[in-house]
């Protein structure tokens, strides 16, 4: 019982003097590091964002859903691309 005792505290005092005494960084200035992990990064933001927009067919969900109605023209005032008529630069941004 002592035995294990005094190993849990050798255990216990080595991580102390790890975390109180740390090595030395050191600057690595290449790339064996960091295009991995950027490359990981990458592929798992995409098999996140597959994972979430996975079976999404109902129609909530659906883009042209989100398509606000158009409200009725009015006279005079300023209007904005959809209620314009094409002139020869094409659509314009606003009319009046």
């Amino acid at each position: 019982m002592k035995k294990s005792i005094a190993v849990v505290i050798l255990a216990l005092v080595m991580c102390a003097a790890t975390a109180a005494l740390p090595r030395r960084a050191a600057a690595d200035d290449n790339l064996q590091y960091i295009i991995p992990a950027a490359v990981g990064g990458v592929v798992a933001i995409i098999a996140i964002v597959a994972i979430i927009m996975a079976d999404r067919s109902e129609p909530e969900y659906e883009l042209v859903q989100l398509r606000l109605p158009h409200a009725a023209p009015t006279i005079g005032g300023v209007h904005l691309a959809p209620d314009c008529a094409p002139d020869a630069n094409g659509l314009p941004l606003l009319c009046w």
